[in-house]
């Protein structure tokens, strides 16, 4: 197998990925590589500490920051066959030829990084848990969180009368809340951290 002639790095048994003869055809039209390439600074920024502390392979490697478009989120974007891409999506594919099955995530904490040191592969819960060992994970829970009509005394208490016999109905009108709310403080599905 060889390499698509467009540039963007695919294997192929042919001399284009279908579609891709297109890229070169237009005279104005340039490989998917040199575009991408021409948008990024490697002189940027070195991880934080956080991040160096959770994966120790970054510390001392600057990010390669993206100096394209991008999203309202910090991402840098990219265009690639007329859809819009996360530029660290992008860099993912130009170094494997396929974009990450699930979730492309940064170890170096940086939206705008496209250095593939500093990326992985993973999905929602192994974002979580990097985000969590980094120290940004810690959510507050119970009346910490600022928005609780109920106190952590208040709902071990709810707990307490119903187990001896108390109907919800009456618990909600002692507490001062609505019936779904103490079924949901019963059945444990809020304030299950107590």
């Amino acid at each position: 197998m060889r390499k698509c002639k467009c540039g963007c790095g695919v294997r192929t048994e042919n001399t284009f990925v279908h579609g891709h003869n297109s890229r070169v055809a237009h005279p104005n039209s340039r490989p998917l590589i040199e575009r991408f390439w021409e948008k990024v600074n490697k002189k940027g920024p070195l991880p934080n500490a956080d991040a160096v502390a959770a994966h120790p392979s970054i510390e001392g490697t600057c990010c390669w920051v993206w100096t394209g478009s991008s999203n309202d989120k910090g991402y840098g974007t990219f265009k690639v066959d007329g859809s819009v891409v996360a530029a660290h999506r992008v860099s993912w594919f130009i170094a494997y030829g396929t974009y990450p099955a699930d979730q492309c995530l940064h170890k170096c904490d940086n939206r705008a990084c496209v250095r593939l040191l500093h990326l992985f592969e993973g999905d929602n819960t192994a974002n979580v848990r990097d985000k969590e060992s980094k120290g940004r994970g810690n959510q507050p829970r119970g009346e910490a969180q600022g928005i609780a009509k109920l106190t952590s005394a208040e709902v071990l208490e709810i707990r307490a009368r119903y187990a001896k016999g108390e109907s919800m109905h009456s618990l909600s009108l002692l507490f001062n809340t609505v019936h779904g709310n103490i079924s949901n403080i019963i059945r444990r599905i809020n304030w299950r951290h107590i």
